[in-house]
């Protein structure tokens, strides 16, 4: 029954603002995906449930090539022993925030995504604005000096500089000319625990580093894997009904690059503006097909001649990194000119009498 909740499947989630990022699909990419990426992945795909040792061993040899910190996107249920005890006082290496039956650990950030207006992001699109997130607190000990607030507000708007999954194999996807210079880098964490002629080390000296789940990039049904994995508006393959493609460890590598480069986040216009303009275009429009006959064919062209530009207006604005939601105005737009076209033959029919008898 969930495909009738149109609410959940079909307003509420929907922002024309996302095919800001189709143009980015191919052989193109912005100035902000240009950019040296400050953050590498590693993937825990291959540590088993029962391997937490790996996680001693996979630190180790990350501390040895002198990252400038180690964020661990995973948590580890008390259940079982502590495998990480050398580990608690390390400055450098931030723990995910656990539930409660789930080790705690000296240094932690919160790793969820802020709840919007008290719901759940069914597409994430916002990141935590708090000194407490695990962005944030990766972020701040690689560059203590630098500001890293994003506004005034509890949680700011991500703009991504990787679309889709977002991720390249950092040895085995360069020859990927399309998406690896967009796309942030991960290693496997058995192939790095194996590197004894430290052919990683480069990709890893001075950068963050982030260790969680990304599936098993090798295997062709990848992308059915959906642990530890969210819808995001960067998808260019589905724009309304959205599937998850991008990990969360890969979501919060995004938000940092948002806090470390100030010049490439969005302006945010207030929602009662954006409202209050979609409030005069609705009303706009449904005076024009009351108090005009212009014919269906003219009706047609009035809904394009309202709605087009201000697409392409708003895709230009965000071009300049300024975002004007865009959601539910096209949608108004639509169920008006189609309600205007169901009743049309009603008011022709009914209204004239009406007002005959109204003159008797």
């Amino acid at each position: 029954m969930q495909i009738f909740n149109i609410n959940e499947h079909v307003t509420s989630d929907i922002y024309f603002n996302d095919l800001y990022y189709y143009k980015y699909d191919e052989d193109h990419a912005s100035d902000f995906m240009k950019k040296q990426k400050e953050v590498v992945l590693v993937n825990t795909q291959d540590i088993g449930i029962n391997e937490r040792y790996k996680y001693n061993e996979l630190l180790t040899r990350l501390l040895k090539y002198n990252p400038k910190c180690i964020g661990v996107d995973v948590t580890f249920n008390k259940n079982k022993a502590d495998e990480l005890k050398d580990f608690h006082r390390n400055k450098k290496i931030v723990f995910a925030q656990g539930a409660a039956n789930d080790i705690q650990y000296p240094n932690v950030g919160n790793a969820e995504f802020p709840k919007v207006h008290e719901h759940n992001q069914r597409t994430i699109r916002f990141y935590s604005n708090s000194t407490e997130s695990f962005a944030y607190k990766l972020a701040h000990i690689a560059y203590p000096t630098k500001n890293l607030k994003i506004g005034p507000e509890n949680e700011f708007l991500i703009h991504f500089n990787s679309i889709n999954n977002g991720i390249s194999h950092i040895r085995k996807d360069y020859e990927d000319k399309l998406n690896y210079p967009k796309n942030f880098h991960y290693m496997n964490s058995q192939e790095l625990v194996e590197d004894s002629l430290e052919i990683f080390k480069e990709g890893i000296e001075n950068k963050i580093v982030i260790i969680g789940y990304l599936g098993d990039q090798d295997h062709f049904g990848a992308k059915y894997d959906i642990e530890d994995k969210f819808r995001i508006p960067a998808d260019t393959k589905h724009l309304i009904n959205k599937e998850p493609v991008m990990n969360g460890a890969v979501i919060h590598a995004v938000a940092i690059s948002n806090m470390l480069n100030p010049s490439e986040q969005f302006t945010v216009i207030p929602d009662f503006w954006i409202r209050l303009f979609q409030l005069l275009i609705c009303c706009v429009f449904l005076v024009l097909l009351l108090f005009y006959q212009f014919g269906k064919l003219l009706n047609r062209f009035l809904l394009f001649a309202l709605s087009i530009p201000l697409l392409f207006l708003v895709l230009f604005l965000m071009d300049h990194l300024i975002f004007v939601k865009l959601g539910g105005t096209l949608f108004a737009l639509l169920i008006i000119e189609e309600m205007f076209e169901i009743l049309e033959p009603f008011e022709h029919k009914y209204f004239p009498k009406l007002m005959q008898h109204e003159k008797k």
